[in-house]
């Protein structure tokens, strides 16, 4: 899980955000709904040859899969010491619309022909 999460990571980052949903939907397909453990984000799921979901309690993959929700898809990236904030979304390019609702931020996009909207509503504290 961990590394196919991971690597979708390096997709949106690379500019690739179609093989990086398709991926990242993929593992949390075969993690969270088709194991014996609906709902886990484990470390293993049963497409390991070897060791199935032996070690699914393990929270591994956890932290990947929501910087790469995050930073990849919804592309937030903020740098609260520079006071700065980087919006750059992963959508894949059939989406026309997504939002993102956060304790730090909330953000929607809009497709509509070829206007895009975004609303972004920073929640950051001012340090």
């Amino acid at each position: 899980m961990g590394e196919i999460v991971h690597t979708a990571l390096g997709y949106w980052q690379a500019g690739r955000p179609d093989e990086a949903f398709r991926l990242t939907k993929s593992a949390l397909l075969a993690s969270m709904f088709m194991g014996i453990c609906p709902g886990n984000v484990g470390t293993m799921n049963y497409l390991d040859a070897y060791r199935r979901e032996s070690q699914r309690d393990f929270a591994d993959a956890a932290g990947v899969t929501s910087r790469a929700l995050i930073e990849g898809l919804f592309g937030v990236k903020p740098d609260v010491l520079a006071g700065e904030l980087l919006i750059r979304p992963g959508f894949p390019a059939g989406w026309d619309h997504a939002s993102l609702r956060h304790p730090d931020i909330n953000l929607s996009f809009r497709r509509e022909g070829l206007t895009e909207t975004y609303t972004v509503e920073p929640k950051f504290a001012n340090r």
